[in-house]
This record gives C-alpha cells, structure tokens and sequence, in this order.
C-alpha cells in the first residue's frame, strides 16, 4: 500500500513538474520568437554593423585580431562549427571577464542567423 502511494505521488509529481517546464518553455520560445519576427532589412543592417562593433571590442580586449572578412564568415557559420575547445574556452573567458558585452554579442548574432536561416527558407522555397 505504501509503496504503491509514494510511486503515486511520484507520478504526479513528475507529471506537474513537466507542465510547469512546458509552460514556461513555450512562453519563452513565444517572447524570443515575436523579438525576432520584428526583424526587417532595414534593422538587419543596423544589426550587423553593432554585431562588428561589440565583436571588434571583444577581440580588442581579448589582443585577438580577426579580419572582418574572417568575422562575417564566422557569424553565418553553423552552431556546431564553433564547438572546438579553443573557441569554447575563449567564450567563456569572455562571458566571465564581459558579462554584458558577451551578452549583447550573442543576442546580436542570434539574431544574424536567424534573418539569415530566414532569407535561406525564403529563397529555397521561392517566396515573395
């Protein structure tokens, strides 16, 4: 009887566990989703200039010099590229030493690969 009880209440548990993650999964997904949705080309290429200025301060204050040729390479490779230790270690270091800087650099580049991974879909499917 007890044991039947404590994996019945284990269960539910673990049941209201997974909804309240699913809830607060999907309305993070939904904010980030609108945020970049409002992208349009105009703001793109504002994007893309303060993506080159918070990425040339990274590297300024890193010592690391990069050309910008090798820079816009880099922000419309895929995710798994940059998963060598090297670059791994390097976003780290930075996340501690530039919190806020990091920060503005991942929103800014997420928000590249998205218009990007758009304008791709766009093309491949032959839309307006």
């Amino acid at each position: 009887g007890e044991v039947h009880f404590m994996l019945f209440f284990a269960a539910c548990i673990n049941a209201l566990q997974s909804v309240l993650l699913a809830v607060l999964a999907s309305r993070e997904s939904e904010k980030t989703w609108v945020q970049t949705e409002h992208l349009d080309i105009h703001n793109y290429a504002l994007i893309r200039l303060q993506y080159k200025e918070v990425t040339e301060k990274l590297k300024a204050m890193e010592g690391d010099v990069e050309s910008s040729e090798e820079e816009d390479k880099h922000a419309q490779e895929p995710w798994y590229v940059e998963l060598s230790s090297k670059k791994l270690w390097r976003g780290l270091k930075q996340r501690v030493k530039y919190p806020a800087l990091k920060r503005k650099h991942e929103i800014l580049l997420l928000q590249i690969r998205y218009h990007e991974l758009r304008v791709h879909f766009i093309k491949a499917n032959n839309l307006p």
